[in-house]
């Protein structure tokens, strides 16, 4: 059997794939303009399991970093999982999620988001069984 099943997910920004036996995410970044191509970004659910600490750990560092960081400070730091740390004029002072997509400035957004993802792996195994033999 193949199917594929999608819900909008809003903290993340994109949408849950379940299908028959696996699930993923996707978000779609649009270019900052029509002139730039938008790109894709997916996680496997191996990926969405682990990418909840690693947001937690990046806001973390963010959190330390705006303590010790000079007034007028531009940093930009790599983070895991392709998460950005900005203590910057641009595009501002918190995290994103991919690249310079999905600006996150405060921990009740990250809190948000790492609450979505857990919740994954339940909502994709009641998807599978409610589709099972479909």
């Amino acid at each position: 059997m193949t199917w594929k099943w999608e819900k909008r997910l809003p903290h993340l920004g994109g949408s849950l794939i379940v299908t028959p036996s696996d699930f993923g995410t996707s978000v779609y970044f649009p270019g900052v303009d029509r002139r730039h191509n938008g790109t894709f970004w997916k996680m496997t659910s191996r990926e969405a399991a682990s990418f909840g600490a690693a947001l937690d750990d990046a806001w973390k560092r963010f959190e330390q970093l705006t303590g010790v960081a000079p007034h007028g400070a531009d940093m930009r730091v790599a983070a895991a999982m392709g998460i950005t740390i900005h203590h910057a004029t641009w595009p501002g002072r918190g995290i994103t999620l991919h690249g310079i997509h999905s600006f996150i400035s405060e921990r009740k957004q990250v809190d948000s988001i790492i609450a979505e993802l857990a919740g994954l792996p339940a909502i994709a195994a009641n998807v599978q069984t409610a589709l099972a033999g479909t």
